[in-house]
């Protein structure tokens, strides 16, 4: 068979190889000829050539690909996008003999080349169980962004197991993940580097002298790293290509704590101080060109700090594997904390056995009438709004993802309601100390208030 051959021979790719020995069994099974439509489905596209015939649905549904981008009215945009283009297929493993076989063979009997690469990925679990509403232990994306932020979310997702096979996923080292790798590892790799050029070098990127045995290293590791990375993205090898660009921060914190710039500036030794401080900078520039398809938002902030600006904020896998582009004497941006450090507590995602409570549970929660003073933003965090409110004559703070709903100037005023007698959190490094109730429905969110005027602090019974 010609589908058979072109997988053989890696024409089509497909990854996992699991998936591909999977596929070519069907073929040693042997395949039948499988029909294009149904007589007695009384709904679905009739074939043009007999309208009694309804296409099948996998007929039906798969030339969405193609026809989404330009096949049959669009020319043009289906020879960019298709024919001349490296088509990657990603699709779930339990309906690889319809997008490995059926698909390909369908777009070679029309005279149009299949997909170059299939990567049918795997299934996640959550601590061993499948996850399930019913056994509650599903998870959130938006409560996962709500606190880690958009950026550090993707990071933890991705780097929990490798793309294409099935994994497990533990929620609760979520935040020893980011404050290990992302606060620790690389945040603090960036306030330090930027807070040493700003206190030995008036907050300008120093001119480098001569290079030592130790600077030459690890630019050489710098620079082959960007090739390393991207031969594995080529391979869809996406968690490697992660813990590759990791690598780099690691040895580059190494570099610095051997290098001690702080006694180099203590004895004076400025054309040294200068040169390391430089080379850490320069690494840290192509770790936020390799980093940014994870972490845009994080990495175009890294390029603030080192001076960038306007469209120099988005990298250049070109430059990233040249060295000596940050440029000598080019002012710092603003330096901030690029992750914060979390609270450590697991999150917790457990199975729930009964949805129902006593009446002796719900008086424990204690709902009153808030009224709002104060409300902004919270920076790098576009989901949350930190409010100031009156519950009588207390003031509290509290922090909530409502930020995409309602603007921080609409609340000021408003009467809400609020768990009174909530445990202080942290969320995004900020104290909050109750919460508000909303009702939502789909993408739409309302916050509860009260029909009638009455005074902040009254109870809701």
């Amino acid at each position: 068979a010609k589908v058979e051959e072109l997988i053989k021979t890696g024409k089509i790719k497909i990854y996992p190889p699991e998936r591909k020995a999977e596929t070519l069994g069907f073929f040693k099974q042997g395949l039948e000829d499988f029909s294009i439509s149904r007589e007695k489905v009384t709904w679905g596209i009739p074939l043009p050539f007999d309208p009694k015939q309804i296409a099948y649905v996998w007929v039906d549904a798969l030339p969405n690909y193609i026809s989404a981008i330009g096949y049959g009215d669009n020319p043009d945009q289906f020879k960019k996008w298709w024919t001349e283009a490296e088509v990657i297929h990603l699709m779930a493993k339990e309906i690889i003999k319809f997008h490995n076989i059926w698909w390909p063979a369908m777009l070679l009997s029309v005279g149009l080349k299949p997909p170059d690469v299939i990567l049918n990925h795997g299934f996640f679990t959550v601590k061993g169980q499948k996850m399930s509403k019913s056994l509650g232990n599903v998870i959130d994306p938006n409560y996962l962004v709500s606190q880690f932020g958009s950026d550090a979310t993707r990071y933890l997702l991705l780097t929990q197991f490798p793309l294409g096979v099935d994994g497990d996923i533990q929620a609760d080292r979520f935040i020893e993940k980011f404050n290990s790798e992302l606060a620790n590892d690389l945040g603090n790799l960036i306030s330090r580097i930027a807070k040493m050029i700003a206190d030995y070098c008036s907050g300008a990127i120093p001119e480098p002298k001569n290079y030592d045995a130790s600077d030459n290293e690890i630019m050489n590791s710098a620079t082959r790293t960007p090739d390393r990375v991207m031969d594995l993205i080529y391979e869809l090898k996406v968690t490697t290509a992660i813990e590759e660009v990791f690598k780099l921060v690691k040895k580059t914190n190494q570099y610095v704590e051997a290098s001690a710039p702080w006694n180099l500036a203590k004895n004076r030794d400025f054309d040294k101080l200068n040169t390391k401080l430089y080379v850490s900078a320069e690494v840290l520039r192509i770790i936020s060109a390799l980093i940014y398809p994870v972490v845009p938002n994080k990495a175009a902030q890294i390029r603030k700090v080192l001076g960038f600006s306007g469209n120099s904020l988005v990298p250049s896998l070109q430059k990233a594997r040249k060295w000596g582009v940050l440029p000598k004497g080019q002012n710092l941006g603003k330096i901030e904390a690029l992750f914060p450090r979390m609270e450590t507590k697991k999150v917790e995602v457990k199975p729930v056995e009964d949805n129902l409570i006593g009446i002796e549970d719900f008086g424990k929660v204690q709902l009153r009438v808030a009224e709002v003073r104060q409300a902004e933003k919270v920076a790098g965090a576009d989901k949350l709004l930190k409010l100031q409110v009156m519950v009588g004559d207390k003031e509290k703070q509290i922090v909530a993802g409502i930020a995409q709903h309602y603007q921080p100037e609409e609340l000021i005023g408003r009467k809400i309601i609020v768990v009174d007698n909530l445990k202080p959190a942290t969320l995004r490094g900020i104290i909050s100390e109750g919460m508000l109730l909303a009702a939502q429905d789909g993408k739409s969110l309302v916050l509860l208030t009260v029909d009638k005027d009455i005074g902040s602090g009254a109870k809701i019974s």
